[in-house]
């Protein structure tokens, strides 16, 4: 029986690190020579090849920025563009990662735009999230969220087909929030509302189709009326009054099809009627 003595001891668990370094080292280079370098790929009507042999590619690729970090990495599939994919930026900080299924890599280099489906996140170069939501054959579809580059929410909503859907919301980098609404196939539907930065409401009306009907009306930050307007068709029609801060009104008077039309009454801050056109 051989016993081992606490001078041998120290020996044997440097040998025992040596060797797990080295098996980790030999398996970093094995995994590095199995990838290829996507800029330097032979592409052919818009499928990957395989350098070695011709074929369609599959296999895992790479590309490295001038200073020797990661660029992207990805994997191939048949020639296209399948799986999971990460991008970065020049200080190494994730760029965007997210899957494609079946995407060309036309251009064999920056972000493939093509074949997008899933869930994918986007960073800023500073680490904060810039935006994550779903595709659907590349097309932004479901949540969706959007920050600002201080990580305060920017705005949060729906898309379908790449477009605007249902109830969104746009918040200012202070976190306030700066508009509200509902959107039908892209378009700005049923009553929306804005505010200025500090939180005090500066704007409410409808909208139909994108444009603005019925009557709006505006408010100064300090909580004045402003104006207030009317809308048919999206042109200006009917009765518009605007007022000063100090709550003196400013002019007044009608419009038709969007063109002013009648007389027309404007005052001072003073309250003092100045002229009549």
């Amino acid at each position: 029986m051989y016993i081992i003595t606490s001078s041998v001891l120290p020996a044997i668990k440097y040998y025992i690190k040596f060797k797990i370094l080295a098996i980790c080292l030999l398996a970093s280079v094995s995994y590095s020579q199995s990838l290829l370098i996507r800029s330097s790929l032979p592409i052919r009507d818009g499928v990957t090849l395989d350098p070695d042999n011709g074929r369609p590619l599959s296999g895992s690729v790479v590309d490295y920025y001038d200073n020797g970090r990661i660029m992207v990495k990805g994997r191939f599939s048949g020639g296209y563009a399948s799986g999971y994919w990460s991008y970065f930026y020049i200080n190494g900080q994730l760029k965007a990662r997210g899957r494609y299924y079946r995407a060309e890599d036309q251009k064999l280099s920056g972000m493939i735009e093509n074949g997008k489906v899933g869930k994918w996140t986007y960073w800023y170069e500073n680490g904060s999230r810039k935006m994550m939501g779903t595709y659907k054959d590349n097309k932004k579809n479901g949540d969706w969220i959007f920050w600002h580059q201080n990580s305060f929410k920017h705005s949060e909503g729906r898309y379908l087909q790449d477009e605007f859907q249902g109830k969104w919301e746009f918040w200012y980098a202070n976190g306030n929030i700066q508009e509200s609404g509902n959107f039908i196939e892209g378009k700005m539907n049923g009553v929306w509302s804005f505010w200025d930065s500090l939180g005090e409401l500066i704007e409410n009306g409808e909208y139909k189709n994108g444009r603005p009907v019925g009557e709006h009306n505006g408010w100064y930050s300090s909580g004045g009326r402003k104006w207030k307007m009317n809308y048919q068709f999206g042109k200006l029609h009917g009765l518009y009054i605007s007022w000063y801060e100090n709550g003196q009104p400013e002019k007044s008077g009608d419009y038709k099809n969007g063109i002013k039309d009648g007389i027309w009454n404007y005052w001072n801050e003073d309250g003092k009627k100045i002229s009549i056109e």
